[in-house]
Formats: structure tokens, C-alpha cells, sequence
């Protein structure tokens, strides 16, 4: 009995010791995106030797790391920015850690935000949770943003059988197959993830006119803002955010306005975009709504780093007013009667 169990043991510590080294080493979207980091490691270590001057850390998903150009926004406008962006399926609240993880005094932390996502949930996700494990260790735990509690080492230290098990099939049946982002891209010094996949480009979303517009936040969401303020204020830098580039029509602009609005009433300013982050220039769209080519990367980080280097980055409360009056509702998402 007592050699039964000892298997038994020796079964479970085997198998959590193979899924860290799946985690640590063979996951492929893991690897690419660590890889991605670490040019933003060295970009950071770069800035940091050539000048004392503040930094923007840019944070969030991929939308930030293949949609963020770091050496065209410095060469072209003096603009000090790091890409610190991570993928969806980590989580709004890993990704943001992994950008306070870069913040020095009087840095700015910006934060990408999807008007079309803002009700999503801030919680932790395992594949987050993992990659800053990997990435930080036990600097993850240096804010609130993710506690050192029972539940998030859980996560950590959970196994995934379902992609272990994809991932060993893959191997043994499909040999050639690969990950997708590790063809059809170009990891560039700053950070940069070059994407040059165009399949399965998507429509643009419209938004529908509207007696009031719900823009309001969650408490979770609500919650997770004020830890990522106080997390970015303890190190001595500011939180901002910004409407990050996707596949929206025009109309949606008002719909972001509004959000946009509400942020800065709020105290976290929105840096100046007069696209809110719409497009629906099928050259600038890549192989998700939110994955922008080459030349939409270089149109949108030229846009964010001329109001960076501006004297007024940020958008303020009367300018956003008239632009959401133009456009027929008020700042509160009432729909204006004439």
C-alpha cells in the first residue's frame, strides 16, 4: 500500500513538473511572446543608459506588441516608448503587470483599452498568471494588481492537459506544424512584432444610433483602475490610456468619445487620438480586428507619437465635449434632442 501511494506521488510530482517545462519551454505561444519581451527588455535597458528622461510604457495585449512601433515613434518625433504589450488570453490585469514591471519615476503608464471590450472581466487568467510567473517571478506580487494568495500560486503551478496534450499531437502528427506567429513576422530590436499575415481580415463593427448609450464600468472594472493607479502612483509614475487600433467604423468614434470621456472625468487621462482607434482602411488590418499591417502599424504610431511629443498628449474634458455634442449625444451617452 505504502509503495502504491508512493507511485502515486511520484506520478503527480512527475506530471507537474512536465507541465512547468511545457510552460517554461516548449508552449509556442509562450516562447514567442517571452522572446517579444525580451527585445522590449533591451530596448528599455537602451532608453534607460542613454537618457534619464520618463518613459511611456505602452501595456495590454497583442494589440500593443504588433501595432506599436518604438524606434519610428523616437526617431521621428523624440518619442521614449516601450513596448510592453503581452496577448488577450493573459488578461487585462497580467498584461497591465507586466507594464508596471518597466515603470520608473515620472514614467507613464499607458494602458490599451477596446471600447468594444471594456465589460470584460479584470480577473486573473491561468495563462497570464503563468507567463508573469515566467517573466517576473516573485516581482508579480510587488503590487496589488496581483495578490500572493492561495488562488493565484494555484494557478500558477495548475496544469493545462488540453493544450499539453494538442501540443504532444501536434508533434507526433503534424511534425511540421508551427506556431502561427513564428512565420509571417519579424520580431524588430524595439519590441515591435511586424505582422505580415492578411487572412481572415474581419468587417467593421458598427455602432447603431441610440436613445443613451450604457458606457458605464463595473465594479471589477472599476476595482482593477484604482489598484493600477495605485500601482503605477507607489512608483512614482502616471496611469493614461489609450483606444487601441481596430477594425471600427467611423460611428464608433462617438461610442469612444464617450468612454474616453468618462475616463478623464474620472482623473486617468486619454492620450489624443481623433480616430479613437477606428479604422476601417482595409490596408491598415491585418489577420484579426485588432492586428494591424505594417502600414497601419506606421499610421497609428505616428499619430500617438505626435501627440506624445505635443504639449497637450492627453485629451481634454471641453474638447471631448464638443466633439460628442457634434456628434449628437451629450457627454453622459444621452442622445441629444433637436
Amino acid at each position: 500500500m505504502k509503495r502504491l501511494l508512493l507511485f502515486i506521488f511520484l506520478g503527480l510530482l512527475a506530471g507537474l513538473l512536465f507541465t512547468q517545462f511545457y510552460d517554461c519551454h516548449l508552449d509556442p505561444g509562450a516562447n514567442y511572446f517571452d522572446r517579444a519581451a525580451q527585445k522590449s527588455d533591451a530596448w528599455h535597458d537602451a532608453l534607460r543608459r542613454e537618457s534619464s528622461a520618463p518613459c511611456f510604457v505602452f501595456a495590454g495585449g497583442s494589440e500593443v506588441r504588433m501595432c506599436l512601433d518604438p524606434k519610428l515613434m523616437k526617431d521621428e518625433f523624440g518619442a521614449r516608448v516601450i513596448n510592453a504589450g503581452g496577448m488577450a488570453g493573459y488578461g487585462i490585469r497580467c498584461n497591465a503587470a507586466l507594464g508596471v514591471d518597466y515603470l520608473r519615476p515620472g514614467d507613464c503608464l499607458i494602458l490599451s483599452i477596446r471600447s468594444t471590450r471594456l465589460k470584460d472581466d479584470p480577473g486573473m487568467t491561468t495563462s497570464g498568471l503563468k507567463f508573469c510567473w515566467r517573466r517576473l517571478g516573485y516581482r508579480m506580487f510587488s503590487s496589488d494588481l496581483i495578490p500572493l494568495s492561495r488562488d493565484s500560486l494555484s494557478h500558477i503551478f495548475r496544469g493545462r492537459s488540453g493544450e499539453l496534450s494538442m501540443h504532444l499531437a501536434k508533434k507526433i502528427f503534424r511534425p511540421d506544424d508551427i506556431y502561427k506567429y513564428d512565420t509571417n513576422t519579424r520580431l524588430h530590436e524595439s519590441g515591435w512584432c511586424e505582422n505580415f499575415h492578411k487572412e481572415g481580415r474581419m468587417h467593421c463593427q458598427f455602432f447603431s444610433p441610440s436613445p443613451h448609450l450604457d458606457i458605464s464600468f463595473d465594479e471589477p472594472m472599476l476595482l482593477f483602475l484604482q489598484q493600477l493607479k495605485a500601482a503605477c502612483n507607489a512608483r512614482g509614475a502616471q496611469l493614461a490610456i489609450y483606444m487601441a487600433p481596430e477594425a471600427l467604423h467611423d460611428s464608433v468614434r462617438t461610442l469612444s468619445a464617450i468612454i474616453a470621456y468618462q475616463f478623464t472625468a474620472a482623473g486617468i487621462p486619454v492620450l489624443k487620438d481623433p480616430s479613437f482607434g477606428c479604422t476601417d482602411n482595409q490596408n491598415f488590418l491585418a489577420d484579426r480586428p485588432n492586428h494591424l499591417t505594417p502600414e497601419g502599424t506606421r499610421h497609428f504610431s505616428r499619430i500617438f507619437a505626435a501627440s506624445l511629443a505635443s504639449p497637450s498628449p492627453f485629451w481634454s474634458l471641453p474638447d471631448l465635449e464638443s466633439f460628442i455634442r457634434a456628434r449628437g449625444y451629450s457627454p453622459s451617452g444621452a442622445l441629444l434632442a433637436y
